[in-house]
């Protein structure tokens, strides 16, 4: 008690001089434990490895690269924030599915009569963008893991877009149907102008078949391809999938039958001995593409140049440069030579195979 009778005294006696120590103090502390502001982080050193590709994308990632007019895929691949005019700059042409319905359609607009006319059948949605939130308004039948994957990837170019989305409604099927309707689907016939393509699922993992997604299976493709090159492997064609009775898979089982070239093979999924001698996971198709030239899922397998291909005849092959662009959510082969076959058009792959048109 004693202490603060003498403080108090001390400060009665001089007033203006505990004020001026008081001010003192409370400007050190002030100056000490003041806000820093953020400053960048110092460059990374740049370290070469094996998979150049995977320290580039780090380095993107830091944010040192950015889109300069140009694509650049191993920089540019996770960029989701090009505008519609960036895109365009990128990739000429790629949109001619978009813009061809569009045109189709300039003097007669899609009305809601359309909408509710459109076959509710199995994996069917019925969605809408407003004020750019996504709202799903009707399914029917099972939405598989795929119509959750394509939602997904349209909410996400929703929140990357730097323009802001028009209000919509739409419909879409999943499950590979193609009707005579305005609805988005995975892929078309030539004579089916009302369908709308939408990008394949893809890029999203599949849970089922516990095949994850394209950046880790990339990841892991490039790996493999480091230590298995080009010369060390046979000339094959490798595929495992389920014909859904859809014409095109089993015309392609049909073609592929008991040739030296392909292991092709039809998956029963309530078949167990089909489930457990011919499934192949895909960290197993990655170890067979060390030995085949190959392989089915060749979009996660970006690091293959060059596949080989036959006509339907069955004579003759064609070989052409696999030289693809990858956007986003699909990709799309920028040029191909395959002989002797009727165009088949999917934005993206046939359900997975890496044969992108048969007939």
């Amino acid at each position: 008690m004693a202490i603060f009778n003498d403080i108090t005294m001390a400060t009665a006696r001089r007033p203006y001089t505990f004020i001026l120590a008081l001010l003192l103090t409370l400007l050190f502390f002030l100056y000490t434990s003041r806000v820093e502001k953020f400053s960048a982080a110092p460059p990374r050193i740049y370290t070469p490895t094996a998979n150049e590709e995977m320290q580039l994308d780090s380095e993107y990632i830091s944010g040192r690269f950015g889109f300069d007019g140009t694509w650049n895929y191993t920089r540019d691949y996770r960029n989701l924030f090009l505008s519609q005019k960036q895109c365009d700059v990128a990739f000429p042409g790629l949109f001619e599915e978009v813009e061809r319905p569009v045109r189709l359609r300039r003097n007669k607009k899609i009305s809601r009569k359309e909408l509710d006319d459109t076959p509710a059948l199995n994996g069917f949605i019925r969605a809408m963008i407003f004020d750019q939130q996504l709202y799903v308004i009707d399914t029917s039948g099972k939405i598989y893991s795929r119509g959750l994957a394509t939602l997904q990837a349209l909410h996400r170019a929703m929140l990357t877009s730097p323009e802001p989305l028009p209000n919509i409604e739409f419909t879409m099927n999943v499950d590979d149907k193609m009707e005579g309707h305005p609805q988005w689907l995975y892929a078309r016939q030539a004579h089916q102008s009302e369908t709308w393509l939408m990008p394949e699922y893809g890029f999203w993992s599949w849970p089922e078949t516990k095949i994850g997604s394209y950046g880790e299976m990339q990841m892991k493709a490039l790996m493999t391809e480091a230590s298995w090159p080009w010369d060390r492997k046979i000339d094959k064609l490798l595929w495992r999938g389920a014909t859904m009775n859809l014409e095109v898979r089993k015309k392609f089982i049909e073609m592929t039958q008991g040739k030296e070239w392909a292991d092709v093979k039809s998956l029963d999924w309530h078949d167990e001995g089909s489930m457990k001698n011919d499934l192949k996971s895909m960290d197993e198709h990655l170890q067979d593409q060390q030995e085949r030239k190959i392989c089915s899922f060749l979009k996660r397998f970006q690091e293959i140049y060059k596949v080989k291909l036959y006509d339907k005849e069955r004579k003759n092959s064609s070989v052409f440069e696999a030289s693809s662009v990858v956007w986003d959510t699909f990709t799309l082969f920028s040029r191909a030579d395959i002989q002797g076959t009727t165009p088949y058009t999917t934005w993206g792959w046939i359900g997975g195979c890496g044969v992108c048109r048969l007939e």
